[in-house]
C-alpha cells in the first residue's frame, strides 16, 4: 500500500480505514496461511486457539498503522467507528485495558498530528454518549474526532434524524459542529 499512501499525501487526499474487529471480513486460503501472514505483523499477534473471523480482525488493529503513520506524516487517516461498539463497551467495564482498542485509538490521536477516528454506527448505542462527552472535553482528542462516515448504518438500528437530534442535545451544539462540519472540514483540507 506504501504507493497509495505516498500519493495520497502528495495530493493531499485523507484516507479512511475500517479499523473495528469482528466485521465480515473473509479470507479464503487455508488457515496456516493466515497464520504465516499474520506473523509478517510489527505488533505481537498470538495466534494459536484463534478463530479465523478473530484472526482476520488483526489485519486492522490500530497498531498495525503504527509505521505508516510515521513513515508519512502528512497523510491523514481515519480509524472508522473508533474501535467499535464491542471494545467501547469493553471500556465502560475496563478503561484501563491496554489491549483495547478504543484506548489505543484515544492514545495514538494524541500522538499522530494526522489521525483522527470517526463514531460512525458505534454512537447508535446511547449507552455510549456520555463517553463521547467526556472524550470531546479533552482538547487533543475533540478536533480529531469525525461525525460519521456511513451513518445510513445506523438506519439498520434507528431512526438517523431522531439520532442526531438525541446527539446533538446530548453532546451540545457547539461539540457537534466541531465533530460534524469543523473536523471534517481540516480532514478533507476544505478551507472553512
Amino acid at each position: 500500500m506504501y504507493p497509495v499512501y505516498e500519493y495520497c499525501q502528495e495530493k493531499g487526499l485523507p484516507i479512511i480505514a475500517h479499523c473495528s474487529p469482528y466485521n465480515p471480513v473473509r479470507f479464503k486460503g487455508r488457515k496456516k496461511e493466515l497464520h504465516k501472514l499474520l506473523s509478517k505483523s510489527d505488533t505481537p499477534i498470538v495466534t494459536k486457539r484463534k478463530k479465523r473471523k478473530e484472526l482476520c480482525s488483526y489485519f486492522t488493529h490500530p497498531h498495525n498503522y503504527k509505521k505508516v503513520l510515521d513513515d508519512f506524516k502528512d497523510l491523514k487517516i481515519c480509524f472508522a467507528h473508533f474501535g467499535s461498539e464491542y471494545f467501547w463497551n469493553k471500556y465502560l467495564d475496563d478503561p484501563d485495558s491496554e489491549d483495547n482498542w478504543f484506548v489505543i485509538i484515544k492514545d495514538m490521536i494524541s500522538s499522530y498530528q494526522n489521525l483522527y477516528s470517526d463514531i460512525s454506527f458505534t454512537l447508535n448505542n446511547k449507552e455510549f454518549f456520555p463517553v463521547l462527552k467526556v472524550l470531546l472535553s479533552d482538547e487533543l482528542i475533540k478536533g480529531k474526532v469525525l461525525f460519521g462516515s456511513d451513518y445510513y448504518m445506523v438506519e439498520t438500528k434507528s431512526d438517523e434524524r431522531r439520532f442526531g437530534l438525541d446527539l446533538r442535545a446530548y453532546i451540545g451544539e457547539e461539540n457537534f459542529l466541531t465533530i460534524a462540519t469543523e473536523n471534517p472540514n481540516k480532514f478533507l483540507n476544505n478551507p472553512i
